[in-house]
Order: C-alpha cells, then sequence, then structure tokens
C-alpha cells in the first residue's frame, strides 16, 4: 500500500527511553538493551581484579541506574533481563570476589548497603517493584493529562512524595525480610557475621567519584 511513497511504517518506536508499539517490536527493543548491558557486565568483570572498586560504583551508579530506568516505564519484562542477571551471577560477582558464589550470597548482595548487602539488584525480581512504583508516581500526572481531572502543581508534588514514601516503606520491608530469610537459614557463626555486616554500615564507603 506504501511502497510508492515515502511513509516509513514501523510496529515500534522509541519513546523518552522505552519503547511503543507491538509485543514483538518491544521485546526486539529490551532484548537488545540486555544484551548491551550483558556485554557491559562482562566488559566490567576484566576490570574487577585490578580495579574492583571502581567496577563496582560504574555498575551500581551507571549501568544498573540505566537498566532501573527502563524497568520503571517497560512492563512485564523480567523474562527479557535474564541473561543480565546471568552475567552479573556469573560473571561480575565471581570475579570481584575472585570465587563461584551460591545463590544465597546472590540473593544476600541484592540487599541495600546499610544492610550488609551491595545493593547489586536482580533485575528479574525488583522489575514489577519498579513499574508499580513509577505508576503510582504518575498516577496523578496521567489522569489529569487525560482530562479526568485538574492539575495542581502542588497536589502533584505531594502524590508524587507520598508515593515514594511508600514505595521506599515497601522496599525497606522486603529487604528485611530477606535478610532475616536468610539469617535464619544460616549457622550461629555466619548469622553473627551476617548481623554484624549489617550493624556496621556506617564505615561503608565509596571512592569520591
Amino acid at each position: 500500500m506504501f511502497c510508492d511513497t515515502n511513509v516509513n511504517v514501523v510496529t515500534g518506536w522509541k519513546f523518552l527511553g522505552g519503547t511503543l508499539g507491538c509485543k514483538k517490536a518491544r521485546n526486539s527493543f529490551l532484548s537488545d538493551k540486555a544484551a548491551k548491558w550483558s556485554n557491559h557486565i562482562c566488559q566490567l568483570s576484566s576490570m574487577c581484579k585490578s580495579q574492583p572498586q571502581s567496577a563496582y560504583i560504574v555498575l551500581t551508579k551507571f549501568l544498573q541506574s540505566e537498566w532501573i530506568f527502563l524497568l520503571r516505564i517497560m512492563p512485564d519484562c523480567d523474562v527479557l533481563f535474564s541473561n543480565v542477571e546471568q552475567a552479573l551471577s556469573d560473571s561480575f560477582l565471581p570475579s570481584l570476589f575472585g570465587c563461584s558464589i551460591t545463590q544465597t550470597e546472590r540473593s544476600f548482595f541484592t540487599l541495600p548497603v546499610r544492610m550488609g548487602g551491595l545493593n547489586i539488584k536482580d533485575p528479574t525480581v525488583t522489575f514489577s517493584m519498579s513499574y508499580v512504583a513509577s505508576r503510582d508516581a504518575t498516577f496523578y500526572l496521567v489522569d489529569a493529562l487525560k482530562g479526568n481531572t485538574e492539575f495542581e502543581s502542588e497536589t502533584h508534588n505531594d502524590w508524587v512524595y507520598s508515593s515514594r514514601q511508600a514505595s521506599y516503606k515497601e522496599c525497606c520491608d522486603t529487604a528485611n525480610q530477606l535478610f532475616e530469610k536468610i539469617v535464619d537459614g544460616e549457622s550461629n557463626t555466619h548469622r553473627r557475621t551476617l548481623q554484624r555486616a549489617r550493624d556496621s554500615f556506617c564505615m561503608a564507603v565509596s571512592p569520591p567519584y
């Protein structure tokens, strides 16, 4: 129909860091992103031996922030990020510690630094929470754009603030539950070690860059 025109017909297109279109186009976009991040993680893994802290900071402050942003705006993409988690579990973390890690250790490393973890999230687990938090924070704004309510900046700011507080509380509760679950499954010696790591988080220092 459009072969004799300059119209370019597509089934999906990038938009504001995400993508719009059919499921196939969306999955193709997400798969390409996940493959790129997996490759970057493997490259960072090679830095771990000589510059472990720098590699860790690049991962948690840069790469992880990129895919968390995508998880906040794209629903139902956990399966497509399985190779990212595999790169973290099988490449980056073993390179960082110089040995293989167990599934329990991997779960512990997802915890925030204040609880003794490394804050290296599992994207296949956090995707739902990230998307719901973003959707809740923008609900009032979206409702106003649809014409269902009159937009007021103060109301919008209050809505975003309360949504952030609720999301933060949920994250804290989830982290505390995971910590207790891990601790309960360990021996007394390991249990004290994990509790000590949590209680001494104030001594954790990130490099100044």
